[in-house]
């Protein structure tokens, strides 16, 4: 006689999957805490593969520390460019499309030439791009370094800044020449990608600038002593966001007006470099790197609660200037801690 086999029954049932259902839900959290400590990992490798990187180019450069944004093309030059982006999110620089331009500005081709007469027009401002992801080889000095509305008055001296040598950058070059000796006023908009690191617009700082910045193959008009702004003709301003300059009036005759837009390095990347770093003269505890939003840290000016990336379960991974990596949390990396004291 064949004995009949007993099935679950429904409560049974209903039982065994509620079992399955609470062991999940107890597992859930230390999955994602595993999780997050394997992307923590995969970030501390990559912090330790750049400051290996950085060191390799300052040994080949006579110790010296590539200065600001030069990091991330140290990391380049030792194929440590994978190591840029942190598995939980990375900064997402200028792409190398068009300018974004409004009214009377226009992008054009890299032109022969930009000397005054050769590209006339009374209200077109011809905007052109120089040099992209550019290694500076020596420091610039900028007008224009802090957003705000400027009258052409000549006096920049709150605003003046340098951008270091072997800094990576972006140029641009606004270019505006009336028709003839004839009076012309003009306005337009233009927008780029990145940050704007600073304008150059005082003509004797436009000649300095051309041995550093100018396109090899086009002429420029070096030389003539009203290239750059005229005190109470030109006015532009330079938006909070560091991404717009809106040209508010362009006021010539004779030979024109010109000025240049440094931006921040294209690319992307996850981790900033202390801006307080010098290439020669650190110390080994200082701060090299940590999780940020910008390629490169301005610990004075900068708001921490906007630009630092606490990724990795509260905490952000730091690089020091002696190859340890740790993570951190945001009270232990304020602009007042001394890890970013040269």
């Amino acid at each position: 006689m064949s004995r009949r086999r007993r099935g679950l029954t429904l409560v049974e049932l209903l039982v065994v999957v509620s079992i399955i259902v609470l062991l999940a839900a107890m597992l859930v959290p230390y999955m994602h805490a595993l999780r997050e400590r394997v992307y923590s990992a995969i970030c501390q490798n990559n912090l330790s593969q750049l400051g290996v990187a950085i060191h390799a180019q300052g040994t080949r450069n006579a110790a010296a520390l590539p200065a600001g944004a030069g990091w991330i093309a140290a990391a380049g030059a030792s194929n440590a460019q994978d190591s840029l982006k942190c598995p939980k999110g990375y900064y997402r620089g200028g792409g190398t499309g068009p300018l974004a331009t409004e009214d009377h500005v226009v992008q054009v081709p890299p032109p022969p030439s930009v000397e005054f007469d050769a590209l006339e027009d009374a209200t077109l401002i011809r905007v052109f791009t120089e040099r992209t992801d550019y290694v500076l080889p020596t420091d610039v000095i900028v007008d224009i370094s802090e957003p705000g509305r400027y009258d052409g008055s000549g006096d920049y001296t709150a605003t003046t800044g340098a951008i270091r040598a072997g800094t990576i950058v972006n140029c641009h070059y606004v270019h505006y020449d009336p028709v003839g000796r004839t009076h012309a006023t003009t306005s337009g908009a233009l927008a780029v990608a990145s940050d704007i690191l600073g304008l150059i617009v005082v003509t004797e700082r436009l000649h300095a600038s051309d041995d550093a910045l100018a396109l090899p193959g086009t002429n420029y008009p070096n030389g003539h002593r009203a290239r750059g702004f005229e005190a109470g003709s030109d006015v532009v301003v330079l938006a909070e966001g560091r991404r717009q300059v809106q040209i508010e009036r362009f006021r010539a005759s004779y030979p024109g007006d010109v000025f240049r837009i440094i931006t921040a390095p294209e690319g992307e990347a996850s981790y900033g470099m202390n801006g307080r770093i010098r290439p020669k003269r650190y110390r080994l505890k200082q701060l090299m790197l940590v999780e940020y939003d910008k390629p490169v840290i301005d610990v004075a000016n900068d708001d921490p609660a906007r630009w630092l990336m606490p990724r990795h379960l509260g905490r952000a991974n730091a690089l020091f200037v002696d190859g340890t990596v740790r993570a951190l949390y945001p009270d232990r990396l304020g602009p007042d801690s001394k890890l970013w004291e040269p």
